[in-house]
């Protein structure tokens, strides 16, 4: 058990100690939730990938809405332990869904993490999306992952991409649109950077 935990983790669940480890970056409280979001709004759907399924990452895809005034609106996540077949069906599917709903003015960015394979997948998924504004994403390399007692857990790189997020929300520029995907979500901000789990994060 204490293998799939981080050190400040296995401090409390294991040892019985008292951690305060949620708010360490984002505080829950710094997001309001809202039924609507703005139509007119400046729209991007990113995608996180992970490339196995079952592996503990998840693939995610974050649309993330900018009002006239500013306000930026986390407006739908789609998540999933897919394989590559089925993450790139899903990543279809999700950007029909967005053209249809919002006449094809959402733009799509693809993460990949610079090697030759993951550049090559974000090629064919391009390939495969002719008719989408579709873009990849360079993630940067250089300390993204930090090991603690055997966990794998963001690194200074995640947490610097991270942090203009969180300067907009301690400002209560950043709304949360009400789903059911919104308490895993704000789960994932709460315990960042102390969780394994970073993908709608970043």
């Amino acid at each position: 058990i204490g293998g799939s935990y981080s050190s400040v983790l296995r401090m409390q669940e294991l040892g019985g100690e008292f951690v305060e480890i949620a708010g360490l970056i984002f505080k829950r409280e710094w997001f309001e939730m809202v039924d609507v979001v703005p139509i007119v709004a400046d729209r991007i759907r990113y995608w996180d990938r992970a490339y196995l399924p079952g592996d503990g990452c998840y693939t995610a895809g974050v649309l993330l809405a900018r009002a006239q005034d500013g306000i930026f609106y986390v407006e739908d996540v789609q998540r999933g332990q897919w394989g590559p077949m089925e993450r790139n069906q899903i990543i279809r599917q999700t950007a029909e869904a967005d053209a249809r709903r919002y006449h094809g003015s959402v733009r799509i960015y693809i993460e990949h993490e610079g090697s030759g394979a993951s550049k090559e997948s974000l090629q064919n998924i391009i390939r495969e999306l002719p008719e989408f504004p579709v873009y990849g994403d360079t993630a940067a390399l250089s300390a993204s992952y930090k090991i603690a007692g055997g966990v794998k857990l963001p690194g200074d790189a995640k947490i610097r991409r991270a942090l203009p997020l969180a300067a907009h929300a301690e400002a209560k520029e950043v709304r949360v649109k009400k789903a059911s995907w919104m308490p895993d979500f704000l789960d994932e901000l709460a315990q960042f950077p102390e969780s394994k789990h970073c993908d709608q994060v970043d």
